[in-house]
């Protein structure tokens, strides 16, 4: 006898004049994604309630989805207790400002049940109504600043990064908030030991064959950057500020200009840099 199943794991068979299959039974299980449910406007390393409604469901998966075609799921975290239908998410902008399919506004989260049985096909889930957005803030008031009396200048840098002087306190690197080092500042002594890099940007600019490029701070000073591939397929970016009345230059290293966060934090970074009085 043919038989359908129906979500809950049940079996309805065809019945009635047209011989359809008759209708499955009310399911006592249900979820529904209360916040984000579309319109929200969220910001990378924040925090973020996600809350749900779930009723007949011990544990769920949570997870976003680019609402791109071809696009999977992203997990956030599985096998959380379905009945306190809350999650606090800090967004980390490295998993999502890193996906080359990103698009600002085309979130949205989804809550599915949870089995641990091999058939998975019926368990049931919810997603967000509508999308939401997810930004990165432009925002460098609340960021730290480095300072060096030496030379005379300082820049800011990311509050949620850490610098440090060791092994080279004359080098300092910027490490991530996961501890991986970004970027380094490096004082230059004199114009000899000038990374040959920057030459080669003012002595070939034309054609343009080292990824040159040239920008201003705030404060209108120049710098120059020169944009390379790596020997094992890395893409580094070195901006070069002159010192007025000296030799030396500051040189902002970055370490990896394929990481979409770090180019966009290299160049406010940049932008932030002043001499001082």
């Amino acid at each position: 006898m043919e038989a359908k199943r129906c979500p809950d794991g049940s079996y309805v068979g065809r019945t009635g004049p047209n011989c359809e299959f008759a209708e499955c039974p009310m399911s006592n299980k249900f979820i529904k994604v209360i916040s984000p449910n579309g319109g929200e406007k969220w910001t990378v390393r924040e925090r973020y309630n996600i809350l749900w409604a779930a009723v007949g469901i011990d544990y769920v998966d949570i997870g976003y989805k680019i609402m791109d075609p071809g696009t999977e799921i992203v997990w956030i975290y599985k096998a959380a207790l379905a009945p306190v239908g809350e999650h606090l998410w800090l967004i980390p902008a490295r998993e999502i400002f890193t996906k080359p399919e990103f698009k600002q506004g085309d979130f949205k989260i989804i809550i599915r049940e949870r089995l641990n049985e091999p058939d998975t096909d019926h368990r049931i889930s919810d997603l967000s109504d509508n999308s939401f957005t997810i930004t990165q803030s432009s925002d460098v008031i609340s960021w730290d600043t480095y300072r060096n009396a030496e030379y005379g200048y300082e820049l800011q840098y990311p509050h949620f990064w850490t610098i440090n002087y060791y092994p080279d306190p004359n080098t300092p690197s910027l490490k991530d908030e996961i501890g991986l080092t970004a970027m380094y500042i490096r004082d230059v002594v004199s114009e000899s030991q000038l990374d040959s890099r920057k030459n080669d940007c003012i002595e070939h600019v034309s054609e343009n064959k080292f990824h040159c490029e040239f920008m201003t701070t705030t404060e209108n000073i120049p710098v120059v950057i020169n944009w390379l591939d790596g020997v094992w397929g890395d893409y580094d970016g070195k901006a070069f500020i002159a010192i007025p009345n000296q030799d030396n230059y500051v040189i902002l290293d970055l370490i990896d200009g394929q990481n979409a966060e770090y180019k966009s934090i290299f160049y406010q970074m940049l932008s932030t840099f002043r001499f001082l009085e």
